[in-house]
């Protein structure tokens, strides 16, 4: 397969080679063909660039130095054969290398096949010269003078040998090898090495028949062996390369090329070039990769590579399948010991391990299958420092320092009135280095409280550490809630008895009670106890009105908004004596009313009242209380009746 390949590929070259030394399309209609020479020795060598048809064939003739006319060379006409059979006997042990060539099965096929594809009858008749002389277009003309010049025509005749057309070319018998090849490189691999050289485009009428490389390599010292078996092709327009998979790593090869056209001339050698491989081949991935997790560490043992060429072995480490690998061994690992402790400073966090073989030439092997560890972490973080708190708006600003453990992910806050009863307030660990306490549903802690904080490191491994305390003071600034509804009442005219009702608030230090009245400043009737809500007011005047104010004041010097009670008026329920001895007179200006004086403390004066009859309605006729002890009624008249009533301050 690979010879029929590569056969198919050099058709396609030489294909190209006589496409552009064809004629072009337009002098095809009046000439029947062209052809191309080539010298070796004394010989000329000629090939039709294209397959007659059939009942077309050519002569050869020749005009040598100093002679006038042509001389025919060929005394019948050169056809092509049209028996298959005759063709595979000329062939000989070529015929089965043709027949795959153009896919034939039998002679039957082969023939046709060659005269119809122009691409393989071509390069076949180039590469194997019985195929040129089946097809009837290649010719050897002997017995030439080297160094001589020569004018060569072929004559192209019809089957009754009448001429149709006819090409001349100069010919000078001298041997022109063709170019070698440049640039000759060689390229290392794993255990190939890559032949890479360079050839000149071909050129039409330069007389270019190269049509293949060959490659000659040298084995340390010795000999040089040809190692191409024949595939280097000339191939326009694809690279120039071959690749040499017989080497060993560790040998010194010397290489060189030479072209070879058509006539099987060959070009000097180019070269030579040298080459020392290396192993390339790394080794296998190891196996048996186990883990055993410990305290902050994890063990890794694996099974010994089978390659004799390995000397130690890489260990590599990821948090996470799709996270980067990265060695984690300082020093190569020995072959003979397939077994590493890493020892790792945070724990609870799973982990990926593979591990490398590396082989004496430096090849790293790829990774071994990835396996997990998970290592313990029993060993508790170091204790926050420099914890401290501020209140502001009754919430705790807690700041503190971490530990110095790398593994720490996060804290928890504890808070509490006392040491013996805290409650844990964070449900996750804190990951900053502060947090805001804002108390019971964000609404801040209670003012005038004291707590008791703690805050611990808690690591990877949920191991909690030891809790940095402190003690936190809420400023009380929250006033009380004001007192209970204050009652006041008269106690017959001598005093006002204020009582009032406890405010709600527990921290309340101390009640403060004010007086009021029409017209002037509220006063102060001093401070109280708070389990004593009660004052007997006895500075009271009998008549005036009064208010009662209570203000509650806290622990922290917070004043609660006062509660006022309802006006009252200072009163007795007690009425002065009734005067005694009264009389009443007609006198020139109306009847004199007089009495004995009512001897009482806070009486204001006396009211008359008058009436047409004992029994009657009496009316008062004063404006305004009496302060004397006789009134004259201008309008009383012998037959009026009179009350004298006393009036005090209520």
């Amino acid at each position: 397969m690979k010879r029929n390949i590569a056969f198919a590929v050099a058709c396609c070259a030489l294909t190209i080679i006589f496409t552009r030394i064809s004629l072009p399309q337009g002098e095809r209609t009046s000439k029947v063909g062209k052809f191309v020479t080539g010298v070796k020795a004394d010989s000329v060598f000629i090939f039709l660039t294209e397959t007659p048809r059939r009942g077309t064939g050519f002569h050869v003739e020749r005009k040598g130095p100093g002679e006038i006319t042509f001389k025919r060379l060929t005394a019948e006409p050169i056809y092509g054969i049209t028996n298959p059979e005759e063709a595979r006997a000329l062939l000989g042990d070529r015929y089965e290398t043709v027949a795959r060539a153009v896919r034939a099965e039998s002679p039957q096929q082969m023939l046709p096949r060659l005269r119809g594809n122009a691409f393989a009858g071509g390069v076949l008749s180039l590469l194997h010269r019985e195929v040129g002389t089946i097809l009837g277009r290649f010719y050897i003309a002997t017995d030439n003078q080297i160094g001589a010049t020569y004018t060569y025509r072929v004559v192209f005749v019809n089957r009754l040998g009448k001429e149709l057309s006819h090409e001349d070319q100069t010919v000078v018998i001298r041997e022109t090898p063709p170019k070698p090849p440049s640039n000759l490189t060689l390229k290392p691999g794993d255990k190939v090495v890559t032949v890479q050289w360079e050839y000149p485009k071909w050129k039409p009428n330069t007389g270019d028949l190269c049509v293949l490389f060959q490659l000659y390599r040298q084995t340390g010292d010795g000999p040089f062996e040809r190692i191409d078996q024949g595939n280097l092709l000339r191939i326009e327009g694809q690279p120039l390369e071959f690749r040499d998979n017989s080497v060993t790593d560790g040998v010194k090869y010397t290489y060189r090329m030479t072209a070879v056209d058509a006539l099987g001339l060959e070009s000097p050698a180019s070269g030579p070039v040298s080459i020392s491989l290396r192993d390339r081949t790394p080794p296998s991935p190891p196996t048996g990769l186990t883990t055993l997790a410990g305290n902050l560490t994890v063990e890794l043992i694996w099974h010994m590579n089978p390659e004799l060429d390995v000397t130690s072995y890489n260990v590599y480490r990821s948090t996470g399948l799709d996270q980067p690998f990265k060695k984690i061994n300082t020093k190569p690992i020995p072959s003979s010991n397939p077994h590493y402790v890493d020892s790792i400073g945070v724990g609870g966090m799973q982990l990926f391990y593979q591990v490398s073989a590396i082989d004496t030439a430096g090849n790293e092997s790829k990774p071994s299958n990835a396996i997990s560890a998970l290592p313990r972490d029993r060993t508790p973080p170091g204790e926050p420092k420099n914890l401290s708190c501020t209140v502001v708006r009754r919430m705790a600003h807690l700041k503190w320092l971490p530990p110095g453990d790398k593994d720490v992910q996060g804290y928890y806050v504890y808070r509490g009135e006392a040491p013996e009863r805290m409650a844990q307030i964070t449900t996750q660990p804190v990951e900053a280095t502060s947090f805001i306490d804002s108390g019971f549903e964000g609404k801040g802690l209670v003012p005038g409280r004291h707590y008791v904080i703690d805050v611990a490191a808690v690591d990877k491994s949920w191991n909690e550490s030891k809790r940095a305390r402190i003690t936190v003071v809420v400023p009380d600034d929250e006033p009380p809630s004001p007192p209970g509804a204050i009652r006041i009442a008269n106690l017959d005219g001598r005093a006002l008895m204020a009582e009032w009702n406890a405010s709600t608030s527990l921290d309340v230090a101390k009640y403060e009670l004010l007086r009021g009245e029409a017209g002037k400043q509220i006063r102060s009737l001093g401070s109280f106890r708070p389990d004593n809500r009660r004052f007997y007011d006895s500075s009271v005047v009998k008549g005036e009105k009064y208010f009662y104010q209570v203000i509650a004041v806290d622990t922290a010097g917070n004043r609660s908004i006062p509660t006022t009670s309802d006006t009252i008026q200072a009163r007795d329920f007690s009425p002065p004596p009734s005067p005694r001895f009264a009389a009443a007179k007609a006198t020139p200006k109306g009847i004199s009313i007089t009495w004995e004086r009512v001897v009482d403390f806070d009486l204001v004066g006396y009211n008359i009242y008058r009436s047409n009859a004992p029994t009657g309605i009496y009316t008062r006729i004063n404006a305004k209380p009496i302060k004397e002890l006789q009134y004259i009624d201008p309008y009383g008249t012998t037959s009026s009746w009179y009350k004298i009533k006393a009036i005090d301050t209520s």
